[in-house]
C-alpha cells in the first residue's frame, strides 16, 4: 500500500492576509492486482477566486464584484479505481467537503441580466463521482462521467445555479489517419436561482431553472500535418434551455473552419 501524510501550508495575500494549515493525507491499497485499488484521503486547499475563471464560467457578471477566496477546510474522500485490461478503466468515489466562502452567482436586484457573487459562510457538500473509459479499438473510444452533489449551506437557502446531477459522455472515432468524428452528450439537472421581486418592499424569490440535455457532434479532416478542415454542430436537438436565468442558450448552430499549424 501507499500512504502519504503531510500538511498543506497556503499563504493568502491581500487586504486580509492569512496562513492556512490544511491536511494532506492519502492512501491507496490494491485489492486485485491491476484490476482494483481502494483509495482515500483527507485533504484541504485554498481555491483561488479570480475574475478570469469567473467570467469563463459566467460571462454576465456585474461590475465591481467582491472577490474572496474559497477555502476547502476538509475533503474526506474514498473509493475504488482500476482497469480491466488495456481497454477499460473506471473510478468511483464518494466525498464529504467543508468549504468556507463558497462562491455562488445571483441575479443583480436592479439589473436582473447581470450577476453578483454571494459567499456562503460554511458549506457542507456530500457527493459521488464516477468515471469510465472504454477503448474498443484503435479506432473507437468512449468516456463517461457522472457527478452528484448535495449542498447544506450556512447562510444561503440554496446552492444557486449548482446542479445536483451532471452527466456527460464523449465518443471519438478515428476513421483513418486523416478523418475523425467526435460527439458529446451532456445532461445537467435542474438548479435554483435567487431573484428579488419588484415593488415598494422587494422580497426574495426562488426560481427553478429546468434541467436540460445538449448533444453536439463534429468532424475533422487533416490534409497533412499542417492543414485541416473541421465542422462542429451544437445543440443538435435544438432544445430551448438556459443555464443562467434570463440567458437562453442558442438553438442548433454549426461552426466550421480551417486549422493551420506551423
Amino acid at each position: 500500500f501507499l500512504l502519504n501524510v503531510g500538511l498543506n501550508l497556503v499563504q493568502e495575500f491581500g487586504s486580509k492576509s492569512r496562513v492556512n494549515f490544511l491536511p494532506a493525507v492519502s492512501v491507496e491499497i490494491p485489492i486485485a492486482l491491476e484490476y482494483a485499488s481502494l483509495f482515500g484521503g483527507v485533504t484541504g486547499d485554498v481555491m483561488k477566486t479570480n475574475l478570469r475563471d469567473l467570467t469563463l464560467e459566467n460571462p454576465y457578471l456585474s461590475k465591481n464584484i467582491t472577490i474572496i477566496n474559497a477555502v476547502e477546510r476538509m475533503n474526506v474522500y474514498g473509493g475504488v479505481k482500476g482497469n480491466a485490461g488495456s481497454g477499460f478503466g473506471y473510478k468511483v468515489m464518494a466525498y464529504f467537503k467543508t468549504v468556507e466562502n463558497l462562491p455562488l452567482f445571483v441575479n443583480n436586484p436592479s439589473s436582473i441580466n447581470r450577476f453578483d457573487l454571494v459567499y456562503d459562510g460554511e458549506s457542507d457538500i456530500i457527493g459521488f463521482e464516477g468515471d469510465v473509459s472504454i477503448k474498443a479499438s484503435d479506432v473507437f473510444g468512449i468516456t463517461g462521467k457522472a457527478q452528484f452533489a448535495n449542498y447544506k449551506l450556512a447562510t444561503e437557502k440554496e446552492a444557486w445555479f449548482k446542479p445536483t446531477l451532471h452527466l456527460v459522455s464523449n465518443a471519438r472515432a478515428q476513421i483513418n489517419k486523416s478523418f475523425s468524428l467526435d460527439a458529446e452528450l451532456a445532461f445537467t439537472g435542474q438548479t435554483n436561482a435567487k431573484t428579488m421581486s419588484s415593488g415598494p418592499v422587494p422580497e426574495e424569490a426562488i426560481v427553478t431553472v429546468k434541467s436540460f440535455a445538449d448533444f453536439s457532434a463534429g468532424a475533422e479532416y487533416r490534409f497533412n500535418n499542417k492543414i485541416g478542415l473541421h465542422i462542429h454542430a451544437n445543440n443538435i436537438f435544438n432544445n430551448a434551455y438556459q443555464q443562467y436565468l434570463y440567458y437562453p442558450k442558442l438553438g442548433l448552430n454549426v461552426l466550421g473552419g480551417f486549422n493551420f499549424s506551423f
